[in-house]
């Protein structure tokens, strides 16, 4: 089975965690850029977004362009970020002074009214299990977010919570894996158009 990972285009404000923040104009290329980069190099039988607009935006571009069907899953959202869903770093550090510091300093704890990053991590597993099937020849887009395509990253490839995060996903970006019947897992290529 082939997957692709790809995270949404740039959306109007960074920092939306699950406030449901649309693609800025830019986000919007961005999405039909790597829709027809999708169609020209990978034929796709699923598509599977998170339900934000814009992950689902990207989701429909892609499927427009690829003639494949969307199934939007809950358990694709990014992590919230409780009070700080919304804020850039600046604004969640001028209104949230003290509990911005420590959240900066301790990432893998829940933000007040927030998602722990071992939340994220079961949410995570529970769609790999369902979605990744090593014993099929499909390929399968899933159009998510940062955080949550970064730990999918570290589940591939065993890498510990502790050294999250371990990678840097681009916005509007498509990383390539491979899961092989053996129990191999590949890892293609990251970040790429």
């Amino acid at each position: 089975m082939k997957v692709l990972l790809i995270r949404h285009g740039k959306s109007e404000k960074s920092g939306g965690g699950q406030i449901d923040i649309p693609l800025s104009e830019k986000g919007v290329l961005q999405a039909q850029k790597v829709s027809q980069y999708l169609a020209k190099h990978h034929p796709i039988d699923r598509i599977y977004s998170s339900p934000l607009t814009r992950a689902l935006h990207t989701a429909q571009a892609i499927g427009e362009t690829t003639g494949t069907p969307i199934q939007v899953d809950v358990q694709m959202m990014e992590r919230t970020s409780g009070i700080f869903d919304g804020y850039t770093n600046e604004e969640r550090e001028e209104r949230y002074p003290s509990e911005w510091l420590y959240f900066s300093n301790h990432r893998a704890e829940a933000a007040p009214n927030g998602e722990s990053l071992f939340h994220l991590d079961e949410r995570v597993s529970q769609v790999m299990d369902r979605v990744v099937d090593a014993s099929s020849n499909d390929t399968i887009a899933i159009v998510s977010h940062g955080e949550w395509i970064n730990l999918f990253l570290h589940k591939v490839l065993e890498v510990p919570l502790y050294h999250y995060p371990m990678f840097k996903v681009k916005p509007a970006s498509v990383s390539l894996l491979s899961f092989k019947k053996t129990g191999q897992k590949v890892v293609h290529y990251l970040n790429r158009v």
